[in-house]
């Protein structure tokens, strides 16, 4: 499926300065043809999209994408779009933004937004601005979550999604969650100010479960810890591994901003890598959680050049886990190599009950500064 998006690798120019693709056009927006920056283009060929304005009733995007899955084409977001209920596609799926107006809203916050499962492997997310009805964090509402206890889909990319509140302060309690599914791309992407914390179970910008080959990268997370709106960025769980996170900013959380942690049983988290990160002002006076955290179980993940700063807490650790209901498994063969740890109350770099851990060519500057010595 071609994107208009996705056209500019494909454009050269002619001897007169016109553009020409190779066999394709560009979006067709009220009779014009635009590039994506809004700019005319002179084409060939044919591109065609599903647009949501066209629909009209219940949950026109529901319908929206329903047609494009039928007709094999990918629907666009041009404005405002309102969800009445949860969307849960019937098989694989392309859905993108176009503009700055591109921005779907619920109705409510009691229910998630998108709910997907294997039928939508493959599918695509691009481009969009996300709006939430959650006012507290007594709600669970997910952008994209799994459909029940059934597994999510395979090989999903969701890309450039901005998850911001409202002009009224309302937004999900929690991102993407992602359960029992490999090869997630998720890239560019903004959460700001979540509703959920320390004080509930939500507060999640990408939770993911039993997973593997997982990307997270070149993303922002914004909390308010005043406010208690953040609990963890991204949190690796329950089995999750040989996944990626990458370029990822994580400022002003309640608890762990990147945290692998096993399951209840010991399901061992192994093989993950947390590079070119940074956790900035985490943490809170009642959790002593790290800015970046292997708990539980865990083999083979590697923490390289992060920056942890302005932590309550301590800067990053690697410890049997801080819930006395879950098995404890197997720490080994971890490490967290050339981190800048700086400004934290607690330690810096905390270890317990593991083996053939490495610790190399880290900085550290002013830690330890409230007398943690755990």
């Amino acid at each position: 499926m071609v994107y208009p998006s996705d056209l500019d690798d494909r454009v050269h120019y002619d001897r007169e300065d016109h553009f020409i693709t190779e066999d394709i056009t560009y979006t067709t927006l009220n009779g014009a043809q635009f590039l994506i920056d809004g700019s005319p283009a002179v084409t060939k060929g044919n591109v065609s999209y599903v647009n949501v304005n066209e629909f009209s009733g219940v949950n026109p995007l529901a319908q929206a994408i329903e047609s494009g899955i039928s007709r094999g084409l990918p629907v666009a977001v041009t404005s405002p779009v309102t969800i009445t209920s949860t969307i849960s596609p019937s098989g694989p799926f392309e859905l993108y933004g176009t503009g700055p107006s591109a921005i779907i809203t619920p109705s409510s916050a009691l229910f998630n937004l998108f709910e997907l499962t294997v039928a939508n492997d493959g599918s695509l997310i691009k481009d969009l601005v996300v709006n939430g009805k959650a006012t507290n964090d007594s709600t669970t509402q997910f952008f994209i979550s799994q459909n029940g206890a059934t597994p999510s889909p395979n090989r999903v990319t969701v890309k450039n999604i901005r998850i911001l509140p409202d002009a009224l302060d309302r937004n999900v309690n929690c991102g993407i969650k992602v359960y029992q599914a490999t090869d997630w791309l998720i890239e560019g992407l903004i959460v700001v100010k979540l509703w959920g914390s320390d004080l509930s179970n939500t507060g999640y910008g990408v939770l993911t479960g039993r997973s593997k080959r997982i990307m997270v990268s070149d993303s922002l997370f914004v909390g308010d810890r005043a406010g208690n709106r953040g609990r963890h960025a991204v949190y690796l769980t329950v089995a999750t591994s040989d996944c990626t996170v990458s370029n990822v900013t994580v400022i002003e959380h309640d608890r762990s901003g990147i945290i692998m942690k096993a399951g209840p049983t010991g399901e061992s988290c192994d093989r993950n890598l947390i590079i070119g990160c940074k956790v900035l002002e985490h943490g809170n006076a009642t959790t002593d959680q790290a800015g970046i955290s292997i708990g539980g179980a865990g083999k083979y993940n590697r923490i390289s050049s992060c920056v942890v700063d302005n932590c309550i807490n301590t800067g990053i650790n690697i410890i049997p886990g801080d819930n006395s209901s879950f098995v404890v498994g197997v720490l080994s063969d971890n490490s967290i190599e050339g981190c800048t740890i700086t400004n934290c109350v607690g330690q810096a770099i905390e270890l317990q009950s593991t083996t053939r851990t490495l610790i190399t060519g880290n900085r550290i500057h002013n830690a330890g500064t409230g007398g943690s010595h755990r």
